[in-house]
């Protein structure tokens, strides 16, 4: 049985988005064309294929191949597909973006490889994967937000008071959360490059934290109420710290914390 799915046009009229299923019908194994009417398919929508907890009954789904042609991944695109179990990327990938809750409760998923072409990424796309043991992340990612909430059996790296998801060439590219909300200090490992939303948030014990130049962002409220935080311990010059990509919101309700960094310190 095949399936018979929506397309609609882009802006550039030069390529489709995929809009999902024409009926309500559900097939086992689904692979996404890459081209429509002669033109690429390039994205896959907000809610293409949700399954019965959100908007379509995809319940049987199992396996969804993706084409290299598809750049961004949409907000629940693939939510609820409960069955589904194994999503193949297509050599030659082009995707750069996966967006909110792309497989939220995807229970039977176990493990995801971002292709190395994505940019953008929300782990936030994996929660509620209660299988999912493991997420392989791109090597030259640049954007990271959100955390895999309710991902029981997911595998993390551990170094000193943290928990980290890797890529292939580093197992400490992203800081998820702090093993527990008693530590007193952590010390960042010097190969993590983001930290994500609540990742030290409600550690009110934490005083000290250790950082390296290399890091790149710090989302969302990743340490919100700290209240006895002090002391930020910052591998690189004032300038290096200023250039952090920083939410407005990451060091909400925090203690008044000095950053200590090479060529001087920094209130806040």
């Amino acid at each position: 049985m095949s399936l018979q799915l929506n397309f609609s046009l882009n802006k550039d009229e030069s390529s489709y988005t995929l809009l999902g299923p024409v009926d309500n019908d559900s097939v086992t194994r689904l692979v996404i064309p890459s081209e429509y009417e002669g033109k690429p398919v390039t994205a896959i929508a907000n809610e293409a294929f949700s399954g019965p907890c959100m908007k379509f009954p995809c319940e049987d789904l199992e396996e969804v191949v993706i084409p290299a042609s598809i750049e961004t991944i949409g907000f629940s695109a693939f939510g609820c597909c409960e069955n589904l179990s194994s999503v193949t990327f297509e050599e030659g990938s082009r995707l750069r973006a996966i967006w909110d809750n792309a497989f939220y409760y995807c229970v039977r998923l176990k493990k995801i490889e971002s292709p190395e072409s994505v940019k953008t990424l929300s782990l936030r796309a994996f929660s509620n994967c209660h299988s999912l043991k493991e997420i392989v992340l791109p090597m030259g990612i640049k954007n990271v937000s959100g955390a895999p909430s309710r991902c029981r059996a997911l595998r993390y790296n551990a170094y000193d008071n943290a928990l980290y998801l890797g890529s292939l060439d580093n197992s400490y590219l992203v800081l998820i959360e702090a093993k527990d909300k008693e530590i007193a200090s952590c010390e960042v490992h010097k190969d993590c490059k983001f930290i994500v939303s609540s990742a030290f948030s409600e550690c009110k014990k934490l005083e000290s934290v250790s950082l390296s130049a290399g890091l790149i962002s710090i989302d969302g409220v990743a340490f919100l109420n700290d209240s006895g935080l002090t002391s930020i311990h910052f591998g690189g010059t004032k300038d290096e710290w200023n250039a952090i990509s920083k939410s407005n919101y990451w060091d909400t309700g925090t203690g008044n914390y000095t950053v200590h960094c090479t060529d001087g310190d920094l209130e806040k």
